[in-house]
């Protein structure tokens, strides 16, 4: 937590382009640092008499489906992205155009 609190103060007090790559430096670390701390501290426990069994059921994701999960929706929020970042570049230049003088 604290390598985050730092990370977030060097974000928001450093107007440098070096000073926000450090910013998401020290973040990627404590978020590494956050899972693997969280990771070691978890206890799994399998119930079921097959362990190799495939989950069943809604809501359940087997770890064969999880990479296409992650690519689809990782694709698709690329998507998402780039049409706003258009959306945003078209009416900025719109909002150029209307805002200059008329002569």
């Amino acid at each position: 937590m604290l390598a985050a609190t730092a990370a977030l103060w060097l974000a928001f007090n450093t107007p440098s382009l070096t000073g926000r790559v450090l910013a998401a430096l020290v973040m990627g670390a404590a978020v590494c640092t956050m899972h693997y701390t969280g990771m070691a501290a978890a206890e799994f426990i399998c119930t079921t008499p097959n362990r190799g069994a495939i989950p069943q059921g809604f809501g359940y994701m087997s770890a064969f489906r999880l990479p296409a999960l992650v690519t689809i929706v990782t694709f698709l929020m690329v998507c998402v992205i780039s049409v706003d970042q258009l959306f945003q570049r078209t009416l900025l230049m719109a909002g150029r155009g209307a805002s200059t003088p008329a002569r």
